[in-house]
């Protein structure tokens, strides 16, 4: 993926966004596994 040179702040803008997105993703994986296996603890 090649990005146009000439937009710096935009390029920089996209992958703030994508790094926050990211974070937010992984913190919302990790949120399913603890609820997940608090659900299994409880279930057992």
């Amino acid at each position: 993926m090649h990005f146009q040179e000439e937009l710096p702040q935009q390029r920089q803008l996209l992958f703030c966004i994508f790094i926050e997105n990211a974070k937010e993703d992984a913190n919302v994986r990790m949120h399913r596994q603890w609820s997940g296996a608090a659900q299994a603890e409880r279930g057992s």
